[in-house]
């Protein structure tokens, strides 16, 4: 089976998301944002996951980490800011300020940049198989 780790850099939990670094077993990188360690929807606790490819009406097909206690519907889908996320993992290939309108509004920001092609350079790499993701903390 295919394996990955997500290392977080827990300066980097902030009030403006967690960050980390996804790498796959085949040495494909990219950055991942999650929402802040506390709070709503908070990060996927330290562990071990299996991860399946799911169909889903909002997102399309996208990984899905199982058996997360307490939570489901945990994706791995594009996103460019915490406030996007439910819970979810979001690809990027940076890490930087951005702009973005929130509700209308402009907003700067820290958070991922190119998520859609992270994300689909993240789901070639895996070709659609399931795959073991071990979170830890640095």
């Amino acid at each position: 089976m295919r394996t990955a780790t997500l290392v977080r850099d827990h300066s980097d939990d902030t009030s403006l998301g967690t960050f980390g670094k996804y790498t796959s077993d085949s040495g494909f990188q990219c950055y991942i944002l999650e929402r802040p360690g506390s709070g709503d929807h908070p990060c996927i606790p330290v562990g071990t996951y299996s991860v399946e490819i799911k169909p889903h009406p909002e997102h399309g097909n996208c990984y899905e980490l199982q058996n997360v206690t307490g939570r489901s519907a945990i994706l791995i889908h594009s996103a460019n800011v915490y406030e996007q996320l439910l819970g979810c993992l979001a690809p990027g290939r940076s890490v930087q300020q951005i702009g973005i309108f929130w509700h209308g509004d402009p907003i700067n920001h820290v958070g991922v940049t190119s998520s859609r092609d992270a994300l689909i350079a993240l789901m070639a790499d895996m070709s659609g198989e399931s795959f073991q993701l071990t979170i830890t903390q640095a």
